[in-house]
């Protein structure tokens, strides 16, 4: 598995390895950032965080329509609307 650190803006890498950054927000401007543990390469594109999200719920959601497990649908429901 491949643990990928995305970030809107660029990080600066330290002589002790460590990542870092310091911006300055305009009114309106976000600052994203999103740490992914995933055996797929593809989540590491410069996706947001939120579409990210969005396509992780969208799985969960055509697998549920497909399971034949027990859990009260309630329960997987929930959380993904």
């Amino acid at each position: 598995m491949s643990l990928w650190l995305w970030t809107s803006h660029d990080l600066t890498v330290s002589d002790d390895g460590s990542l870092g950054v310091t911006v300055s927000l305009a009114a309106g401007e976000v600052f994203s950032a999103a740490l992914v543990w995933s055996p797929y390469k593809a989540l590491s594109t410069r996706k947001g965080p939120a579409t990210v999200t969005d396509w992780t719920a969208e799985v969960w959601r055509r697998w549920m329509t497909k399971s034949t497990t027990m859990t009260p649908p309630a329960i997987w429901y929930a959380g993904l609307r």
